[in-house]
């Protein structure tokens, strides 16, 4: 049976279920892996209202349907400095998760490691690129 779609929000981010049940978790607030992580003050002082939180990167996590963590990359279940560019490439992914708990070896999960690898060397060609100077 195919779940529906849905989002919830936190104080630090959300979480956004796949029609397949795995839920991905996005968060950015103080404390993250993210560029807010050390920007100083602390969880009481961090704004409530999303609309004054803004990052160019996220910390993310995927859960399966019947909860746990899914291992991502290298065994880590929490992926940081995630770029926001990358976020509509890793929900499509997702899409593709079996609708059963994903093990090592699993032809999904692999898929998706490699998105994730992908991603991230995207993600430092840009980073080069964009410490080059400008022709004039």
């Amino acid at each position: 049976m195919k779940h529906l779609s849905v989002i919830t929000h936190g104080e630090r981010g959300f979480h956004w279920t796949a029609p397949n049940g795995y839920t991905l978790s996005v968060q950015y607030g103080l404390g993250n892996y993210c560029e807010r992580r050390n920007l100083g003050g602390s969880f009481a002082t961090e704004p409530k209202d999303a609309n004054d939180i803004e990052s160019k990167d996220f910390e993310m996590a995927i859960l399966y349907p019947n909860g746990g963590f899914v291992p991502l990359e290298d065994y880590e279940s929490v992926l940081g400095w995630m770029p926001t560019w990358a976020l509509p490439r890793i929900m499509q992914s997702m899409g593709y998760f079996h609708n059963g708990t994903m093990t090592e070896g699993c032809v999904y999960l692999d898929g998706f490691r490699n998105t994730i690898k992908r991603i991230r060397a995207e993600e430092e060609k840009m980073s080069k690129l964009s410490t080059l100077p400008l022709d004039k």
